[in-house]
């Protein structure tokens, strides 16, 4: 009997622990969904395709969006996500570094889309990813896309003890535009 009391408590303790889980996971409110179009170009008999991704802050807070190439970073805290993007030398430079030292006198900044690429999204703000491919496309597109996108709030980094959204020029070298246009052939 006191057995079955024990693993009553275990199984309880799971259920209530995966939900928790489950719930710190969706915390972000971040929905994604997806449109596609396609059109053709006749005198070239080529078809194509534009995916779009529609990244939606569902949340009161400004979330921060970015892409790691490295999908096996995934499974990394976000903590270490961040570390990798904003603070890891790349060739001479941080990110953070170039925010903090110019980020107030740079113009015309040209981003790279896995190095210096970054988006704050509002609260209740939608964002655009689209992809232009040529049809037909061997791979997922939107699986390989959506596995390199990560995003964060300052809810978390304060979790992580990381004051990312409290840097100086964060905002201003941000990506401006509500849409990216990218090339499939570029991912």
């Amino acid at each position: 009997m006191k057995q079955t009391s024990i693993k009553k408590r275990i199984e309880i303790g799971s259920l209530i622990l995966f939900l928790l889980l489950w719930v710190s996971i969706n915390s972000l409110a971040q929905k994604i969904s997806e449109v596609r179009y396609t059109y053709n170009v006749s005198n070239v008999q080529s078809k194509y395709e534009i995916i779009q991704l529609n990244i939606r802050n569902d949340t009161n807070e400004k979330m921060l969006l970015w892409f790691e190439q490295d999908t096996s970073f995934q499974k990394k805290s976000i903590g270490d996500k961040v570390k990798r993007h904003f603070f890891s030398t790349k060739g001479y430079f941080s990110l953070v570094r170039v925010i903090t030292e110019y980020g107030s006198t740079l113009t015309g900044f040209e981003t790279d889309l896995f190095f210096t690429f970054y988006k704050i999204i509002e609260p209740q703000k939608t964002f655009s990813i689209q992809v232009i491919c040529k049809i037909p496309n061997k791979r997922d597109i939107v699986k390989s896309l959506k596995e390199m996108i990560i995003t964060t709030t300052p809810t978390q980094m304060e979790k992580e003890r990381l004051n990312i959204f409290k840097i100086d020029g964060l905002e201003r070298l941000s990506f401006q535009p509500v849409t990216l246009i990218i090339n499939g052939v570029d991912l």
